[in-house]
């Protein structure tokens, strides 16, 4: 941290809850669970837009870099 000029926090500061990415990843599963996702009804209910994933995490991480949290590229 300090090579880099970090802040200090600790994952519980950053990361609120790590429930959804042990859903997502099967945390303690032995067996394979699958996800179906459709955006059909959202879109039905007026809610269009949509986002790049890799342009939203782009910005995440440059303000992670920016507030110190994270080192720079």
């Amino acid at each position: 941290m300090a090579k880099h000029g970090l802040r200090p926090y600790s994952y519980p500061e950053i990361v609120s809850s790590w429930q959804f990415m042990d859903y997502l990843l099967r945390h303690g599963r032995t067996y394979p669970h699958h996800s179906i996702v459709s955006t059909i009804k959202a879109r039905q209910h007026g809610f269009n837009d949509c986002m790049d994933i890799e342009a939203m995490f782009d910005a995440i991480f440059a303000r992670l870099q920016q507030e110190r949290i994270l080192p720079p590229a």
